[in-house]
């Protein structure tokens, strides 16, 4: 039969995509041990992406139960549409469409044949004559004893269990089955979340919105995780303990429960060391209240000058170009700041570039007060000026999130020109230290274009 054929093809496929994944988790053990984060996030990737292939191999096997064949075509009905969302969202961000843009869709079309023929194996499992149930039968004129024995001794048949339509409140009383509730309410659901979160950074970072946006929309986004994890753990854990019950086995069940136990250590270690800290700053920052400093601005008395002196703190940058656009005759940005908010920084200097304004600094410059001083037309700076560099920084990082950060800001410096040399002894400087170069490195280094005090900035 056609039907035949497709099932033992496909059984061949699932199988050899779980051995390019055994595959893979050789080739990756070497840099896992030694710690890079990107080598094991693509790890975890692979890993979670073959569990629909993998239940997909178990569930065309002829002797895979119904319940397993069922499980098996939801995961991958969900890994289809889960694909067809990360295919859209690259779609959206990607100024161009590449080969590695299309690889989801790749995916997602195997999941769909996948989800195809297992539903045709669970249409034949269908057509298997079940085994013959004895009827009751009332007791009539004739009946002997030993009948009326037998059909007394057996058990009532219990009545149907109406199954609740909402599909979140099955998963939380422990209803679906444990493949369902580990892989897609768990694994895929994580991968979901981090996928969301991802995008909407990217989407702020494109757009530039402002800081308190970004602290509100973070928040909404970290409370959602929390939520979702709490749903889903809770979850996992019923349907293991209905696992056995269910015809699954035993070992499964247990696997699935120290799985949620080693998954609950350590959310709870991220949340005391990462979530929560970073849900208090954003809170702050959302109501107004940003903790890292203060700043004031001010215009020289010609007008020739906006004066910014203390740390780019949220609203930072909506202040001084207020003052920039009530300032029309300015032409010079006086900086003297250690620092602040990066992406306050970036919209300021933002403003600088389409004002091509000229910067200059008299005492001190540094960390995200870079980004504004280099975007001036011209870079003037005092002999005695320190103009500091280092890896950026933010509450309650991990390893993962701090390169990222770190590799934004190293981009965003390669875009304003900064030789590799200079940009590699900036990645080398750790955030809890500052890289004070001299003002001859700077001028090689093309950050300052001038030594010289412009007429318009008077002693302040």
């Amino acid at each position: 039969m056609r039907g035949e054929k497709w099932v033992r093809a496909m059984a061949l496929v699932n199988a050899a995509v779980l051995a390019m994944v055994a595959v893979a988790a050789l080739s990756t053990a070497a840099a896992l041990a030694k710690g890079v984060d990107s080598a094991a996030q693509t790890f975890a990737g692979a890993l979670i992406c073959s569990v629909p292939f993998a239940m997909a191999w178990r569930g065309l096997n002829r002797k895979a139960s119904p319940n397993l064949t069922n499980a098996a075509s939801v995961v991958n009905w969900a890994s289809a549409f889960l694909m067809l969302l990360v295919f859209g969202i690259a779609a959206a961000l990607s100024e161009r469409m590449t080969s590695g843009t299309f690889r989801p869709v790749a995916l997602g079309l195997l999941f769909v044949v996948n989800a195809k023929v297992l539903a045709f194996r669970k249409t034949e499992q269908s057509k298997r004559p079940e085994p013959i149930e004895p009827v009751w039968q009332s007791p009539s004129e004739g009946t002997d004893a030993i009948t009326l024995s037998h059909a007394i001794s057996l058990p009532a048949p219990e009545p149907e269990r109406t199954t609740p339509a909402n599909y979140f409140l099955r998963h939380w009383r422990g209803e679906l089955p444990l493949p369902v509730s580990y892989w897609i309410n768990g694994g895929l659901l994580g991968v979901v979340t981090a996928g969301i979160f991802a995008s909407v950074a990217t989407l702020e970072r494109r757009t530039l919105a402002s800081l308190r946006v970004v602290a509100v929309t973070t928040l909404a986004v970290l409370i959602a995780s929390l939520l979702s994890s709490g749903w889903s753990t809770v979850g996992i854990w019923r349907s293991a303990d209905r696992h056995a019950s269910r015809g699954g086995a035993s070992g499964w069940a247990f696997v699935a429960r120290c799985m949620v136990v080693l998954g609950a250590i350590g959310g709870v270690i991220n949340l005391v060391s990462s979530v929560l800290p970073q849900m208090r700053v954003f809170g702050l920052i959302a109501i107004g209240q940003d903790p890292i400093g203060r700043f004031r601005v001010s215009v020289s008395p010609d007008g020739h000058a906006v004066l910014v002196v203390g740390t780019l703190r949220e609203g930072a940058a909506a202040k001084i170009i207020d003052v920039l656009d009530a300032t029309p005759s300015a032409q010079w940005l006086v900086l003297d700041s250690n620092g602040g908010r990066v992406l306050e920084a970036q919209q300021l200097a933002g403003a600088v570039r389409a004002r091509r304004l000229d910067t200059y600094v008299e005492r001190l410059c540094a960390s995200a007060c870079t980004y504004v001083f280099l975007a001036g037309r011209t870079r003037a700076a005092s002999p005695y000026a320190r103009i500091g560099f280092h890896q950026p920084s933010f509450v309650g990082l991990n390893a993962l999130g701090q390169q990222r950060i770190t590799q934004s800001m190293l981009d965003d410096y390669r875009a304003a020109g900064l030789p590799a040399e200079f940009i590699g002894q900036i990645a080398r400087t750790p955030p809890r230290q500052m890289w004070y170069p001299g003002i001859a490195e700077l001028q090689r280094a093309n950050v300052v274009t001038a030594i010289r005090r412009p007429p318009a900035v008077q002693a302040q």
